[in-house]
């Protein structure tokens, strides 16, 4: 099995004109990283063929990736599917720093490369500013960010499985990522902020779809 930099994961719908936007730039934070990236499409809008296409054709034809297509799309359910997929699918492979959460409307805006901050020191990377003011909030997030294998697999995996967790098949974070109670995420140590990905899925939203949110849309 080949030793990678990252896994990514990505949680996509079929939006292709969103990803002529997103993706691009995810590429230039990714200058430099071996990755192999788990894209999981869902089916909202009826364009997963036009995705796949797309997105073949944004991504170097040397890089490692695969695409997980479902033919679900657009509700809680199909998105805490999706996730959990990721999460299950991810341990498959190997990466010296861990998995890369970076779900498919993000604005990356920073002058970092993903190359350049990475450490295998961190617990978790955080790539997104949290919080009003100055104060940025330190907890685990479906937010673009660095997990280690360690969060991966005593963590997020074994989260993922309390069926009885009160977000269970509803928000794949909340069961990931927080305690039993469903109030609280998890607090972990070395713990890094870098600020380099802001939202450009809720506006996108509006613009080209009223205000929707991507996984509700067939709600």
């Amino acid at each position: 099995m080949d030793m990678h930099d990252v896994i990514i994961c990505t949680t996509a719908v079929d939006r292709p004109d969103l990803h002529k936007e997103t993706f691009p730039t995810y590429l230039k934070f990714l200058d430099g990283v071996d990755f192999h990236w788990l894209i999981h499409i869902n089916n909202a809008f009826g364009k997963v063929s036009d995705t796949v296409d797309e997105l073949k054709e944004i991504l170097p034809q040397d890089s490692s990736y695969e695409f997980i297509l479902s033919d679900e799309g657009g509700r809680n359910i199909d998105f805490f599917n999706a996730a959990k997929k990721l999460i299950e699918e991810c341990t498959n492979y190997k990466s010296k720093y861990g998995v890369l959460w970076l779900e498919d409307d993000w604005n990356y805006f920073g002058n970092d490369k993903l190359i350049d901050i990475v450490g295998d020191d961190y617990t978790y990377l955080q790539l997104v500013k949290k919080g009003k003011g100055p104060s940025m909030n330190d907890e685990l997030s479906f937010n673009p960010g660095l997990f280690s294998w360690d969060v991966v697999k005593n963590i997020m995996q074994p989260n993922m499985k309390r069926t009885e967790h009160y977000y269970y098949n509803s928000n794949p974070e909340r069961c990931a990522l927080f305690t039993d109670s469903g109030m609280k995420a998890i607090v972990v140590d070395n713990h890094v902020i870098k600020p380099n990905f802001n939202d450009k899925g809720r506006p996108w939203m509006n613009e080209n779809h009223g205000g929707q949110r991507a996984f509700r849309v067939n709600v």
